[in-house]
């Protein structure tokens, strides 16, 4: 960058600096941007825990009841198959 071109940045943000109106627009722009940006992640935080907590209780129903029924085998490949456990999610209606 050529020393022009940083003179004329520098004179730029001066300029911007002393105008309050346009320097207060700025920091609300921004502000507004980093409320939406933390909402949205808080948002995606609680449905991925709300998400997870679901697939938990899901996962140790069926357990619950592949046990009550003595199918260890079952449990045991349900907890390394996806698609078996998937099968027996829809067998057990969960």
């Amino acid at each position: 960058m050529s020393d022009e071109a940083i003179h004329k940045a520098v004179d730029a943000a001066r300029t911007f600096l002393q105008n309050d109106a346009e320097r207060l627009a700025y920091i609300n722009r921004e502000l507004a941007i980093l409320d939406y940006n933390s909402d949205h992640r808080d948002a995606f935080e609680e449905g991925e825990a709300k998400g997870r907590k679901e697939g938990e209780e899901r996962l140790g129903m069926l357990m619950s009841l592949l046990f009550k029924e003595n199918r260890y085998d079952d449990a045991n490949k349900a907890a390394a198959d996806v698609d078996f456990r998937e099968k027996l999610f829809k067998e057990y209606g969960i």
